[in-house]
């Protein structure tokens, strides 16, 4: 009866939001983690928080601080390709991280009726002014149209929205300006987590993400929500990038991709309501700047709670956005979901395929293995983050050095210093040396 109650009264103002025309990664983080949050006390009342008895998985770093030191990932590169992985070689260093093209692109577009083709032309006529600015060729301005469901005024709004945001906080300058070793580079293994790597059996680009063994309620409230704000910004240009040339290379359209969303590691730990609220304002935000880039979230691994809230809470979604979304426990039905649309050449590992990355069957130089970041890193992003904006930055040797904005930074230079045998050598050192790690590399 009381759980029927917070259903009607509690889910009644945000049903009347979901059913309009939000985005499917906003819709799993309100109806997913806020129904955990609503049923936390009755969790802990019930026994206590299991889940951290239960909780494995490479890259997690526990309450006490054990984890793989920062150095020890950096000099294994974790991460450092997570947005090349749909290109045919993605450890390869010599052409970059994808750049996002402030010049308009001639990408394929999806089939169009000609009701939706006079649309595109409507809204573009209706933007022009803002051209001079941002991109408005036919490859972007279909994406504002399908998230508003070729609505033509919501799409001039959703795009003049957009397009405010980008001036406000200097989107376009963000990978030529701002200091990327501290907002793309130092926090990489750990936030964000996962990346892309492969396609499905139909050519979309796969996605994957470890939010569950991010500690995001703990990290949320340990960096800035500025700093918080820029990090995803230009990891959302870095992933519209890829996107777009991927999408170029093999002639699909955009809007085609599919995330996993991997909950493995999951713990009620990982819920709050103030975290939970953050999330969702930074998920809306992504929506922003790259709408409709996704046709499907598989969200693997999940407990059984999870399976249980999406059942009971996905009626109050807009049916289009429930269809894009599975939902599947650990074992054998994660796999055979992953399989319906990956084949095993394609598919990690570690998730029931065959695919490795230099060996590693987490694939973890692509797909940032998550964790919450060692003090060591929080302590250099912090002294990085506070000279953004300054001609020099500090190397880990102690050398002074003009603040990269290119592919190799003075984070990616500890591979050329030390190898993984030498950075999980000395186990008793502090982490925040440069010639040492905490620990021993997994």
């Amino acid at each position: 009866m009381i759980r029927g109650f917070f259903q009607q009264v509690i889910f009644a103002a945000p049903a009347t939001i979901f059913e309009r025309n939000i985005g499917p990664l906003t819709a799993i983080t309100a109806v997913l983690v806020v129904a955990l949050s609503l049923w936390l006390p009755v969790r802990y009342r019930k026994g206590g928080d299991k889940s951290r008895r239960d909780r494995k998985g490479e890259g997690r770093t526990e309450e006490n601080g054990t984890a793989e030191s920062a150095l020890a990932c950096w000099s294994q590169g974790f991460g450092r390709f997570k947005h090349c992985g749909l290109r045919p070689d993605p450890l390869d260093t010599s052409k970059g991280p994808p750049v996002y093209s402030l010049e308009p692109l001639d990408l394929p577009l999806p089939q169009l009726s000609k009701v939706q083709a006079d649309a595109v032309e409507e809204l573009a006529r209706r933007v022009a002014a803002l051209s001079c600015k941002h991109r408005t060729d036919p490859g972007t301005l279909v994406r504002f149209l399908r998230a508003r469901k070729f609505d033509v005024d919501k799409a001039e709004k959703y795009f003049r929205k957009a397009a405010a945001y980008w001036e406000k906080h200097g989107v376009r300058q963000a990978l030529s300006t701002w200091n990327l070793e501290a907002y793309e580079q130092c926090l990489r293994p750990w936030w964000l987590s996962g990346g892309f790597l492969g396609h499905g059996l139909n050519g979309e680009m796969i996605a994957y993400e470890r939010l569950s063994k991010c500690y995001w309620p703990k990290l949320s409230q340990t960096l800035p929500w500025h700093d918080l704000e820029k990090i995803d910004i230009i990891h959302c240009l870095r992933s519209l990038a890829a996107c777009e040339e991927d999408s170029l290379r093999n002639g699909i359209p955009l809007g085609h991709g599919i995330l996993v969303q991997d909950c493995d590691g999951f713990g009620w730990d990982q819920v709050s309501f103030q975290s939970c609220v953050k999330l969702n304002i930074l998920v809306q935000l992504r929506n922003i700047i790259m709408p409709e880039c996704l046709s499907l979230i598989l969200v693997v691994r999940a407990p059984s709670s999870w399976v249980y809230a999406w059942n009971m809470f996905k009626h109050i979604l807009d049916p289009g956005i429930a269809e894009k979304v599975r939902v599947a426990r650990p074992g054998s039905e994660t796999t055979q979901l992953l399989r319906r649309y990956i084949s095993d050449d394609q598919l990690p590992a570690f998730l029931g395929g065959t695919r490795h990355i230099d060996g590693d069957p987490e694939c973890r130089q692509v797909l940032a293995p998550g964790g919450f970041p060692p003090q060591a890193a929080l302590d250099r992003f912090n002294e990085l983050s506070k000279s953004e904006g300054t001609n020099e930055s500090f190397l880990h040797d102690g050398v002074k050095g003009r603040p990269r904005t290119g592919s190799i930074s003075s984070i990616d230079s500890v591979d050329s210093n030390h190898n993984s045998a030498s950075a999980a050598r000395d186990s008793n050192s502090c982490g925040a040396c440069p010639r040492r790690s905490c620990g021993p590399a997994r």
